[in-house]
């Protein structure tokens, strides 16, 4: 009988897997909108965009029982590295 541990831990390696690789589309993305931001003479960071993304992961994380606060830092963190990003990209 398999251990039920080695189960749960298995399945949370999957999970890690599947986030990873929705962090790496996520950027594919970001990226694009970077490089379209800079030629068009668009600021690097949009404030009003980021308070709706808040907002809705914020909501989301209600709807699943999360912890908002956590779900929020977690985006923000990713958020302000692609801030970082399109900083970057201007400064070219």
């Amino acid at each position: 009988m398999e251990d039920e541990l080695e189960v749960l831990r298995r399945q949370i390696d999957a999970v890690d897997e599947r986030f990873v690789e929705l962090l790496a589309e996520r950027f594919r993305i970001t990226r694009r909108v970077g490089r379209i931001k800079s030629e068009r003479g668009l600021p690097a960071q949009d404030s009003i965009r980021e308070a709706q993304i808040d907002e809705k992961v914020r909501r989301l994380a209600a709807e699943h029982a999360l912890d908002e606060g956590l779900v929020s830092d977690v985006l923000r963190a990713v958020i302000d590295r692609v801030v970082a990003e399109h900083r970057e990209l201007h400064s070219r």
